[in-house]
């Protein structure tokens, strides 16, 4: 006996961090989920499993109930679609197995077209499903195709089969040797060739599209060499670079009133740091939804989910820095520029402060080797993502232990949160120190 639901999964949200609808199709113990392009916030509304009615949990505005509507017909529509399928499988007495009524419902082509379906097919139909549910990553995603079609031809169809050892070395060799064209300041034409991280990107997206692939293929039919696990293609980087603690007492304090626009940038950033150093993107939606929602300044707590991860950071409390920003602007959250526009104002900002201690940036190439080492000032490479490292250093010169700092930064690794963290000189003075008083206290004991 065939059976129908749908669901709302708090497991899973989209781009604006609504959580998705899903209908779930079971036939004989095999299972079958479609997601219904219909999204909302689980807090606010509860969902009939059998009929798909929607009902608010409280009062909701005009705007919202006009939104409801339009996710109930959506909802509606995806209901009776996958009851019409079912029913017309019937009448024809074909048995509806779970895996006839998803190729029919999802409209996919049949085996023999699947079976003329290249790489180049099934990495955009990746790119189309990813854009469903991540913001950030697409453009990586993407650029990865590019550069696919670039070294093997456009209108050559590549069959997973032909990803071999050497395929994937050619790759490699493509994207080593591949030179950009950019503009520098002056005008001038600048050549430069990929960098390392640039090229472990571009195999990690490969990566990433090869397991998805075998994810989805249930029946086992495209055979992928296993090669594109054993290529070796090194990502390193240099460390992230932040502000001191000096530093960010000095941002914090300049006085910048005169320059409307560089003191909201300023605040941002400042705002952002005091929460842990969202990236950027984040930042946005966080702003987005503040100002949508003043109720959420009132209550003192915040909630976001990653654009990159789908990580949830749930009722983050601002600390005094960010409460005096909050009431600053009358609880009423500033417009987060553009990234290139507060990368813009901060390092006017940066030069404001005369910020010209020299910072060493390395760079190395797909085998890990370094290539070379740049002396660059930091009031020219100052930029929002200064902010995660100079949140997690000033949480290390505060003492503030690493898991709650991981916490606030949405680290889930020590291996990814280490790179951020900076232990200056005054935290080992400290730690010494600390561990003096414990010889002291032995000496006295004994």
């Amino acid at each position: 006996m065939a059976k129908v639901s749908c669901s709302i999964r708090k497991d899973w949200t989209d781009k604006q961090g609504l959580n998705g609808i899903f209908l779930t199709y079971i036939h004989q113990g095999e299972r079958r989920r479609f997601y219904t392009e219909v999204s909302l916030n689980a807090e606010k509304y509860s969902l009939d499993t059998k009929t798909g009615l929607i009902t608010p949990t409280d009062k909701i505005s005009k705007e919202e109930k006009s939104q409801l509507e339009k996710n109930q017909r959506n909802l509606s529509k995806c209901l009776s679609k996958l009851q019409d399928i079912t029913a017309l499988l019937r009448l024809q007495n074909i048995e509806p197995a779970a895996k006839q009524i998803e190729r029919l419902y999802l409209g996919e082509p049949s085996a023999k077209e699947e079976k003329e379906r290249g790489v180049y097919d099934w990495y955009q139909e990746f790119i189309d499903t990813k854009s469903k549910t991540v913001n950030a990553g697409l453009k990586s995603y993407k650029s990865t195709l590019e550069h696919l079609k670039e070294c093997f031809g456009e209108n050559m169809k590549l069959e997973f089969s032909e990803l071999t050892l050497g395929k994937l070395e050619q790759f490699r060799d493509y994207l080593t040797n591949k030179k950009t064209k950019s503009i520098n300041k002056e005008g001038k034409e600048i050549i430069k060739k990929l960098k390392g991280p640039t090229i472990h990107k571009q195999f990690k997206n490969l990566r990433i599209f090869l397991n998805w692939i075998k994810w989805n293929d249930d029946d086992d039919k495209i055979k992928i060499p296993s090669a594109y696990r054993k290529i070796s293609v090194k990502a390193r980087y240099g460390d992230p670079i932040g502000l001191t603690y000096e530093q960010f007492i000095q941002l914090y304090q300049k006085d910048l009133s005169e320059r409307k626009e560089l003191e909201r940038t300023r605040d941002i950033f400042v705002f952002g740091v005091s929460i842990g150093g969202p990236r950027h993107g984040d930042l946005q939606k966080i702003g987005k939804g503040l100002r949508e929602d003043q109720r959420k300044l009132s209550t003192g707590k915040l909630t976001y989910f990653e654009n990159k991860t789908g990580k949830a950071h749930l009722d983050i409390a601002p600390n005094k820095i960010g409460v005096e920003i909050l009431k600053k602007y009358n609880y009423c959250f500033p417009h987060v520029p553009s990234n290139y526009r507060m990368n813009v104002n901060l390092k006017t900002i940066a030069a404001l402060l005369k910020w010209d201690e020299p910072k060493e940036i390395p760079s190395y190439n797909s085998s890990g080797s370094l290539l070379d080492v740049k002396k660059v000032p930091l009031k020219e490479i100052f930029s929002t993502k200064f902010m995660r490292k100079t949140a997690i250093s000033i949480d290390a010169k505060l003492g503030i232990a690493p898991q709650v700092s991981m916490k606030r930064s949405g680290h889930s690794t020590w291996n990814s949160y280490k790179r951020y963290l900076d232990v200056d000189k005054k935290i080992l003075e400290d730690a010494n120190t600390k561990w003096d008083e414990i010889y002291s206290d032995s000496l006295v004991r004994s």
